[in-house]
């Protein structure tokens, strides 16, 4: 199963942590959409803040966008494709080198890069399926379905540049537990198998995580995935992490 989200259910998923706080990172999932005229997405903030500082990854004008901090600095790629899977991919090398690669549905993949130069300050939540400026702003939900997020304290390519093509071809089939080298680096995943519920072992890391509030989310078909797709407990290098 995968994470099901609704707008007109307010559905979205908070978790009252950070995976990481600013670059390096890699953040990567699958989602289904429901509906291109919405936003939604993933948000990694801080809700107290009256600005938008944070990263915000989220679809508009048909294409998908991964914005950084409050001046709205961004790029975009790919194709907000409706009723089909897509793996979106965004890496933060540096403060100022950021991508956004998609696999479409259709097989293809598209990479967009920002090189402005800009710090998000009090990257304090995770938010799934919306974005969200602050605590008291608009949540600009989505409808959609999310699958296998995860989050990575380093560049899962750290020359910084266009994602190969057999790298998020890899991350999206086979998973980030499949790479040995970004495993060390793993400090967010959940798989989403059980749509939302309490789990342990294959299905979340760390373990224990807990978050703060889930709305409305309801259990949704699990994007398509290789039969060897890694799990943590696949991974012996999991238990240095």
């Amino acid at each position: 199963m995968g994470l099901g989200t609704l707008s007109a259910n307010n559905s979205n998923l908070w978790g009252q942590f950070a995976p990481v706080t600013g670059a390096p990172f890699t953040l990567g999932y699958w989602y289904y959409n429901l509906n291109t005229s919405l936003l939604g997405g993933v948000t990694l903030n801080d809700p107290t803040n009256s600005g938008s500082d944070g990263f915000f990854i989220y679809a508009s004008g048909g294409t998908y966008v991964f914005q950084a901090g409050p001046g709205a600095v961004t790029c975009s790629a790919g194709t907000a494709t409706a009723n089909k899977w897509t793996y979106i991919l965004c890496r933060a090398t540096s403060v100022s080198n950021r991508w956004i690669s998609v696999l479409n549905p259709d097989g293809s993949i598209a990479s967009g890069q920002s090189t402005t130069s800009i710090t998000p300050a009090g990257v304090a939540w995770l938010l799934i399926n919306g974005y969200r400026d602050n605590f008291i702003g608009p949540l600009n939900l989505g409808d959609g379905i999310y699958g296998e997020p995860f989050v990575a304290k380093a560049d899962v390519q750290p020359d910084g540049l266009t994602t190969q093509a057999a790298l998020i071809r890899q991350l999206a089939y086979k998973g980030p537990w499949s790479i040995p080298s970004l495993v060390p680096n793993i400090v967010f995943y959940d798989s989403f198998r059980r749509g939302y519920a309490p789990a342990q072992g294959e299905e979340v890391y760390p373990q224990g995580i807990k978050y703060f509030a889930n709305t409305n989310c309801l259990p949704a078909p699990h994007p398509p995935l290789a039969p060897d797709y890694k799990r943590p407990t696949d991974n012996p290098l999991e238990l240095m992490v």
